[in-house]
């Protein structure tokens, strides 16, 4: 779990879409990423055929080297990421980016968010949050000193854990492991009536998962038969569920090998009302451990 230090900046999420169809666009997106990261801000970018994904790192920023606030900085980042793009290409990016700078007592979160007319919109909202000072910084000499300590007694550690517990290393690192696409149990039931999940694999390095999602011949193929749809149905689960198939997206949420919640990414679907089938791609990356994914609204 991330440590809520005041003064820091956490980023989270995706961004992602076709590649664009201009010449030179895929050194272009990783012109922006040193861009980014020379500004404070850092971001990995992964090309998958024709598809391209820049994910925000996770590690703590200095929120003073954002300024005026790191939301408007990341706001302007993304507006010059945008014209790397033509106008009518805008519109099929996706992002969940998202960023949280704790405060004294609070934290601020915003959601970056692509606007269906291809312009990205930054939503914030401030709530209470437990936070704690930041460490404080260490000298070179210190840091030195303490990684040749820690280091050593580590590998002390290590080597009693070993002798004592040989097959439990094993066991530990095994659980340490990133769980591959195809080991991931897929759980749709809320959507299966609708639409059914045909294949999967690992796209993006292994950060994300791609889907070949296929709708069935209850799915609805307009807002009339959705809203007909809404209407037929009883139970606020379905008529969540319903929603859902307006909106095009569906959350997808994350389990680890204990049952535990680990997160949830969001998953896109909208291009079933065009075509019998569609290829979507969720982000994985912060829940690589993850052995069950379940959809729902």
């Amino acid at each position: 779990m991330t440590e809520k230090h005041t003064g820091t900046v956490v980023f989270d999420g995706l961004l992602e879409g076709p590649l664009p169809g201009t010449p030179g666009s895929e050194e272009k997106l990783r012109s922006w990423v040193g861009l980014a990261a020379r500004s404070g801000m850092r971001f990995s970018l992964e090309i998958d055929g024709g598809t391209f994904s820049i994910l925000a790192e996770d590690a703590p920023v200095d929120a003073a080297a954002l300024p005026p606030s790191p939301e408007e900085q990341v706001t302007e980042a993304l507006k010059e990421l945008l014209k790397i793009f033509p106008a009518a290409e805008r519109t099929r990016l996706f992002s969940t980016l998202r960023s949280v700078e704790y405060l004294e007592g609070s934290e601020v979160q915003t959601l970056y968010v692509m606007r269906p007319g291809g312009e990205i919109s930054a939503e914030s909202r401030t709530v209470a949050a437990d936070t704690t000072e930041r460490p404080a910084v260490l000298t070179r000499a210190e840091k030195t000193r303490l990684g040749l300590l820690g280091s050593g007694a580590a590998l002390l550690v290590l080597l009693a854990v070993g002798l004592l517990f040989r097959g439990s290393i094993a066991e530990m690192l095994r659980d340490l492991a990133p769980v591959d696409a195809r080991d991931i149990e897929i759980e749709n039931d809320v959507f299966g009536e609708y639409f059914t999940v045909e294949d999967r694999k690992a796209g993006s390095g292994g950060s994300s998962l791609v889907l070949m999602l296929k709708r069935t011949g209850a799915f609805p193929l307009s807002d009339e038969a959705a809203d007909a749809l809404y209407r037929e149905k009883t139970g606020l689960a379905v008529k969540l569920a319903v929603e859902s198939l307006a909106a095009g997206h569906a959350r997808c949420e994350f389990y680890g090998r204990g049952g535990e919640y680990l997160g949830a990414s969001e998953m896109r679907f909208a291009g079933l009302r065009d075509g019998e089938s569609v290829e979507t791609s969720v982000n994985i990356a912060p829940y690589r451990r993850c052995v069950r994914m379940r959809v729902t609204y």
